[in-house]
C-alpha cells in the first residue's frame, strides 16, 4: 500500500524550491501566551483535519486489503493453461538436466528468462503453491502504488498532505491499481510477469529522481531495463522511457554522448539475442496486418486505453464505440497537458520539466504498451483489447494523465517561495474538483464492476475446482477426458506430465493412487454418503445419463466435482470420470435456505465402451478436492435408499 510518509530526495529534487529550512524573509511565528492551568488547550482546527486525513487515508487504501481477501478466498492452487507448459522445467530439475537456455528459449513470442526463474524457484521451495506467485502480483502492485505515491510527493507536496484531495488521489490511484476487474490475472500465478515491467519502471523513476550520483543511476537503470526486457515483450518500452536526459535524471549538466551510445549499444546487444531464432507463433494473426486496416488498428489501440474506465467481459461489445471515444480522449488530453507543460516551462516555469517527467513517462508505458499489442493482437478484433488481463498495461494513462493535470492548474500560479506552502484558493478548488472527480469516477466504474468481477473470481475458482478434480483421478478417466485437458493446457502427454510432477511431491492433493474410492472414504473417516444423490436414466446404444445434485455440507458449498464408479464383482468401486458441479437447482437452493447452492446440481454422459459390459451398479461420489476426500451420494433409483425418501423430486431436465 502507498505510505504517505516523504522521500526527501525525490520531493527536494522534484521541486527544487522546497527546503526543510525557513526562508530569511519569512516572518517567525508569533508567540502565544499559555493557557491557565483551570483550561485545558482545545485542539487546533488543524489538529482536527489532520485526524480526519488519516481516517480517510485508511479507507483509501481498502481497496488493496479487500482484493488480497478476495485472493484469499478466490485462489487455487492449481497451474492454469500456460503454466502446465512450465511443467518440463520442474521435470527437468528434478532430473538434473535443467540448462540456462531453456528458460531462455523462447514460449509463445516471448522471453521470460526472470519470470521463468522466478517461478521454478519459488515452486521448488513452495512444492509449486500458485497461490505464492499470486501473492507476488500483489506485492508488485502494492509496490507500484507505493512508490507512485512517492513520486507525487516529489511533483506536488501540497496536494499529498490536504486533507481531503491526497486521500482522493490515493483513494483513486488504489481503485485503479487493485481493480477487480483485473481478476483473469490476481487468480493466475503466472500473471505475476505482467507487474513485472511497471515495477521495474516505477523503480527506475525513483532512482533517477533520488540523490544518486549520475553514473550510478544510469547503471542501475540499465540493469532495470535488462531484467524488464527478459520478463515480458512490453518490457523493452523501458529503454525509451529511462532513456538518460537531464529532466528526468535531474542533472545540472547535459548527459554525457558517451553515456547515450552505451544504453544505445546494449539495447542493440540485447534485441540481437531477443530475436535470435525469433518466430511468431502459427496461431497469432501477422504483425503486418496493422498496415492493410489502419481503422482497426486505431479501434484496437484507442479501445485498449480506455478499458480502465469501461465495464470489460462480456459486456464489452455493447460499450465498443464508447470505448473508441474515451481512449481518444484520453490520449488527446494527454498530449495537451505535455504541451502545456513546455509551455510553461518556457515561461520561466523550468521546474515543471522535471515534475512532469515522471508522469510522462508513466502515461508512455501505457501508449507504448498498447501500441506493441495493438501489432501483434490486431487480428483478434478489437474486442480482445478489453481483456480484463490487459487492465495491467493500460490503467496508468488514466493515473498519469490526472497528475499532469494537477501540475498544469498549478502551473497557472505564481511560482512559490516554498513548495509545500497551499496554493491560492481558486487553484486549490480547481485541484479539489479534479481530485475528487477522479477518485469518484472510479468509484462509479468500481462499483459498476465490483459484482461481476467477483462472479467471474467464483466462476474460475469453481472451474479450477473441477480441473484440479480431474488431475487428482487421471490415472483412470476415460480417453475423452484426457483428450479435454490436453486440448484445454496445450501439452501433449498429460497424464505421464502429471505422474511426474506428483513423484516430485509438486501436486496437492497427490495423485490418486487407487482407483477404489471406498479406501479413500474409509481412510478419511468420513460417512459412506452425503447431501445429494444421482439418477440414472437409459439413453441409445446402451449409454446412460446421470444427473443430480451434490453439496459439502459441513464446508457450505456446492461440491467441487462429482466422480463416477463401477461395481466390479469384488465390490471395488472404480473410478472412471469426473463431473463437473455447475448446473442450476432451484430446490436445492429452496431446501437449504441458501443462494450459494444455486449452482449444485451436475449431470454427465456414461458411454457404454467406458465400463464393463455388465457392472453391478454406478455410484457418484461427491468430491472434497482440498481435502482429498469424497463422500458418496446416495442412489435416487433405488427404492430402499433415504435418498428415495429425502431428496427433493427432479424435474426430468437438470
Amino acid at each position: 500500500m502507498p505510505d504517505p510518509t516523504s522521500l526527501q530526495d525525490v520531493d527536494q529534487l522534484l521541486d527544487p524550491s522546497s527546503s526543510s529550512t525557513r526562508p530569511a524573509s519569512e516572518p517567525k511565528s508569533r508567540s502565544v501566551a499559555a493557557p491557565s492551568p483551570e483550561e485545558p488547550p482545545a485542539k487546533s482546527r488543524d489538529d482536527v483535519w489532520q485526524l480526519i486525513r488519516k481516517f480517510l487515508m485508511v479507507l483509501a487504501v481498502l481497496p488493496g486489503i479487500i482484493l488480497a481477501f478476495a485472493i484469499g478466498i478466490y485462489a487455487v492452487n492449481l497451474p492454469y493453461l500456460d503454466e502446465w507448459q512450465l511443467a518440463p522445467f520442474f521435470i527437468k530439475l528434478g532430473q538434473g538436466t535443467l540448462t540456462f537456455g531453456d528458460l531462455f528459449a523462447l514460449q509463445n513470442e516471448y522471453r521470460q528468462l526472470f519470470p521463468n526463474a522466478i517461478i521454478v524457484g519459488l515452486g521448488w521451495l513452495t512444492h509449486w503453491d500458485t497461490r505464492v506467485e499470486m501473492a507476488l502480483s500483489l506485492v508488485l502492485a502494492g509496490f507500484v502504488a507505493w512508490g507512485l505515491w512517492r513520486l507525487g510527493r516529489g511533483t506536488l507536496p501540497w496536494v499529498t498532505r490536504h486533507w481531503l484531495l491526497a486521500p482522493a488521489m490515493l483513494m483513486g490511484m488504489n481503485l485503479l491499481i487493485f481493480s477487480f476487474t483485473q481478476n483473469e490475472n490476481w487468480l493466475f500465478g503466472e500473471q505475476f510477469e505482467y507487474y513485472m515491467p511497471i515495477a521495474l519502471l516505477v523503480a527506475g523513476l525513483l532512482i533517477a529522481c533520488s540523490g544518486l550520483s549520475t553514473t550510478v543511476k544510469i547503471v542501475l537503470c540499465m540493469v532495470l531495463c535488462s531484467v524488464s526486457t527478459f520478463s515480458m515483450p512490453n518490457g523493452t518500452v523501458l529503454w525509451l522511457l529511462l532513456f538518460p536526459r537531464r529532466s528526468l535524471y535531474l542533472t545540472e549538466k547535459k548527459v554525457g554522448f558517451r553515456w547515450a551510445l552505451a544504453w544505445v549499444a546494449l539495447v542493440g546487444i540485447e534485441m540481437a539475442c531477443y530475436l535470435h531464432g525469433y518466430q511468431t507463433p502459427k496461431h497469432h494473426p501477422s504483425p503486418l496486418l496493422a498496415l492493410y486496416r489502419p481503422a482497426s488498428a486505431l479501434t484496437y489501440y484507442f479501445s485498449f486505453l480506455s478499458s480502465p474506465l469501461l465495464p470489460v467481459g462480456p459486456k464489452a461489445t455493447a460499450f465498443l464505440p464508447l470505448t473508441l471515444t474515451v481512449g481518444a480522449v484520453l490520449v488527446a488530453l494527454f498530449a495537451l497537458a505535455i504541451t502545456v507543460l513546455l509551455r510553461r516551462a518556457k515561461h520561466g516555469r523550468r521546474e515543471l520539466l522535471a515534475q512532469s517527467a515522471p508522469w510522462i513517462a508513466l502515461g508512455g508505458y501505457s501508449m507504448l504498451t498498447a501500441g506493441q499489442i495493438m501489432i501483434g493482437r490486431v487480428g483478434f478484433g478489437p474486442v480482445q483489447s478489453l481483456s480484463s488481463r490487459y487492465i495491467a498495461f493500460s490503467l496508468y494513462l488514466t493515473l498519469a494523465l490526472v497528475w499532469l493535470g494537477l501540475l498544469v492548474i498549478d502551473s497557472f500560479t505564481p511560482q512559490r517561495a516554498v513548495a509545500e506552502t497551499e496554493p491560492p484558493h481558486g487553484t486549490r478548488r480547481a485541484m479539489l474538483c479534479l481530485g475528487g472527480g477522479f477518485a469518484l469516477l472510479l468509484l462509479l466504474v468500481t462499483g459498476e464492476t465490483f459484482q461481476s468481477s467477483i462472479q467471474e473470481m467464483y466462476a474460475k475458482r469453481r472451474s479450477l475446482l473441477y480441473e484440479k478434480s480431474c488431475i487428482w483421478a487421471i490415472n483412470y478417466l476415460v480417453p475423452s477426458k484426457i483428450a479435454e485437458l490436453t486440448t484445454r493446457w496445450g501439452v501433449r502427454d498429460v497424464r505421464q506430465m502429471v505422474n511426474a510432477l506428483d513423484r516430485l511431491d509438486l501436486l496437492r492433493p497427490r495423485v490418486l493412487k487407487d482407483p477404489d474410492l471406498m479406501k479413500v472414504a474409509a481412510e478419511g473417516g468420513v460417512p459412506q454418503s452425503s447431501n445429494g444423490y444421482i439418477i440414472l436414466t437409459d439413453t441409445t446404444y446402451g449409454n446412460k445419463q446421470g444427473y443430480g445434485w451434490a453439496i459439502l455440507t459441513d464446508q457450505g458449498e456446492p461440491a467441487h466435482a462429482v466422480a463416477l464408479t463401477y461395481r466390479d464383482d469384488g465390490g471395488h468401486f472404480h473410478v472412471f470420470e469426473v463431473a463437473r458441479v455447475d448446473q442450476p437447482r432451484r430446490d436445492v437452493e429452496q431446501r437449504m435456505h441458501d443462494p450459494y447452492f444455486l449452482y449444485s446440481g451436475w449431470g454427465a454422459g456414461i458411454n457404454a465402451r467406458d465400463i464393463p459390459t455388465q457392472p453391478l451398479q454406478i455410484d457418484a461420489w461427491a468430491i472434497d478436492i482440498n481435502a482429498g476426500q469424497v463422500y458418496r451420494l446416495e442412489d435416487y433409483n433405488r427404492s430402499d435408499t433415504p435418498a428415495q425418501q429425502t431428496a427433493p423430486q427432479p424435474s426430468p431436465t437438470p
